[in-house]
C-alpha cells in the first residue's frame, strides 16, 4: 500500500515517488549507451559561473558518489587549498520537537560556514538512549532549501553520513534533494557482518564494492528514465512527487515539488522516528531484539507483514466441492469459504465482446448486465455465481 496508507511506520524515503518522462520507450538504455553517463561528482564552493577564475576549479573530485567509510574518513581529515570540511551532527535529544531540531541544525551549519567550511559532513553517528537522529531526507532536503533562501547554496556542498539509506530508491532521492554524496555505513556494516558470519563467502573489500556498483547502476537507471545522463545533473533536481504529505511541510522542507494529496506533518514523522528508537532502545533498560523484521515491503510475509491488496489466503482444498455446490445451487444464504480470502473489495460482473458492426477494427466494448424483469438492473455484486454468468466474467475492482 502507499506510504501514508500503511498500519506501519514508513521511512520517509517512501512518500516520494519517482517522476519519469511519459514515453513509450526510455530515453536513454542505461545499459547499452552507458558510454555516455558519468557519475562523476565535484564537492565543494561551485563559485560564480559568470565569472572565469582559476578559484572556481578548487574542487574535490569524487568519482563514485556512494563513500566508504574509509573514503569519507579521507576526507574529513583532507588538508587541502580551499577545502575546508566541518562535520554537523543531526542528533536531537529524544522529546524535543522536530521543527526545533531542524532550525538548530541551521544555526550549526551557519556557524560551520562562518568558520569558512565549504564541505559540511550531515552525520547521524553517535545515537543512544537519549538521541534520536532527524530522518536523513529531511535533513538534506531541509539544509539544500536554507541555503538557497540565504544564498549560499553554490558556496556549501552537503555529504551525508547516515545509517538509513539502503535501497537505490533512497540514495535518489537523498542524491535528488541536494547530497553531493553519501556514505551509508550501516549497510556496508551489515555486509561485513553477514560475512564475518559465513553467510556470505566474499571479501569485505569486494562485498561492499559491489553492493556500492550496484547502487550506483541503479541510480543511473532511475536517471535515464528522465533522459539525465549525468549524476550532476541529477543532483538538486527534485524530480519526485509525494504522495502523503502536508502541504506546509512539503513549501517549507521540499519546495517546489509536486504534492498533489497531503498527509502526514511533523508530529507524525517525529512519532515514527520515535517508535524505531524505542524498538531499539528499551525505555525501561530492558533487553530488546535487534533482530531486523521483515515486514514484507519486497515479498509477501504472512502474519505481521503489510497487508496488500493482492494479498490471498491459502485455500483447503476441503472448500472446492462446497465452492462448486455453492456456484451451481445459487444458494444465496450461504456464502462461500473462498469468499473471504482476498481483501473485502466488492466484485463486479462485466462482459466483453467484438463489436459486429466493424469487424475490420476489432474493438471491444463492455456490455452491461441485462435488465430484469421489471427493468432493473440486478445488483453486480451477488454472493455466488450462476451458470448464466461464468466465473471468468468476474473481476476484482
Amino acid at each position: 500500500p502507499l506510504a501514508v496508507l500503511s498500519e506501519k511506520h514508513q521511512l520517509l524515503f517512501s512518500y516520494f515517488k519517482q517522476l519519469f518522462a511519459q514515453v513509450t520507450n526510455p530515453p536513454i538504455d542505461a545499459i547499452r549507451e552507458r558510454i555516455i553517463t558519468d557519475t562523476q561528482v565535484y564537492v565543494g564552493s561551485d563559485g560564480n559561473l559568470l565569472e572565469d577564475k582559476e578559484d572556481n576549479c578548487q574542487v574535490l573530485e569524487i568519482a563514485h558518489p556512494i563513500l566508504t567509510s574509509v573514503d569519507l574518513l579521507k576526507i574529513k581529515h583532507m588538508d587541502l587549498p580551499g577545502l575546508k570540511v566541518e562535520t554537523v551532527s543531526i542528533l536531537y535529544y529524544k522529546n524535543t520537537s522536530l521543527e526545533k531540531a531542524v532550525d538548530h541544525l541551521y544555526v550549526e551549519c551557519d556557524k560551520a560556514y562562518k568558520k569558512g567550511a565549504n564541505i559540511i559532513i550531515l552525520s547521524d553517528r553517535g545515537v543512544d538512549e537519549n538521541h534520536v537522529a532527524i530522518p536523513s531526507l529531511l535533513a538534506v532536503s531541509a539544509m539544500e532549501q536554507y541555503l538557497i533562501r540565504t544564498k549560499k547554496r553554490t558556496a556549501v556542498s552537503i555529504i551525508l553520513e547516515s545509517a538509513e539509506p539502503r535501497c537505490v530508491h533512497d540514495f535518489a532521492t537523498l542524491l535528488g534533494y541536494g547530497a553531493r554524496a553519501v556514505n551509508p555505513y550501516l549497510a556496508h556494516e551489515c555486509i561485513e557482518e553477514c560475512i564475518a558470519k559465513g553467510l556470505l563467502d566474499k571479501d569485505p573489500h569486494t562485498a561492499i564494492d559491489d553492493y556500492n556498483e550496484a547502487v550506483l547502476n541503479g541510480i543511473v537507471k532511475i536517471a535515464s528514465k528522465m533522459g539525465i545522463s549525468t549524476i550532476q545533473s541529477y543532483q538538486s533536481a527534485q524530480i519526485f512527487e509525494i504522495v502523503g504529505i502536508r502541504e506546509d511541510v512539503v513549501d517549507k522542507y521540499f519546495s517546489n515539488t509536486v504534492s498533489r494529496v497531503g498527509g502526514i506533518g511533523l508530529p507524525e514523522i517525529s512519532e515514527g522516528v520515535e517508535y524505531r528508537h524505542d524498538h531499539a532502545y528499551d525505555p525501561l533498560g530492558l533487553g530488546t531484539d535487534t533482530t531486523v523484521d521483515s515486514m514484507g515491503y519486497h515479498k509477501l510475509r504472512s502474519g505481521a507483514g503489510e497487508k496488500r491488496t493482492t494479498s490471498i489466503t491459502r485455500v483447503p482444498s476441503s472448500t472446492c466441492a462446497e465452492r462448486s455446490r455453492t456456484a451451481t445451487t445459487n444458494d444465496s444464504k450461504r456464502i462461500p469459504p473462498w469468499s473471504t480470502t482476498r481483501t473485502s473489495r466488492i466484485p463486479c460482473a462485466v462482459s466483453w465482446h467484438s463489436n459486429t458492426r466493424n469487424r475490420a477494427s476489432r474493438s471491444r466494448r463492455w456490455n452491461p448486465l441485462p435488465r430484469s424483469s421489471n427493468g432493473s438492473r440486478p445488483v453486480p455484486c451477488p454472493t455466488a455465481l450462476s451458470p448464466e454468468r461464468p466465473m471468468n466474467a468476474w473481476l476484482w475492482r
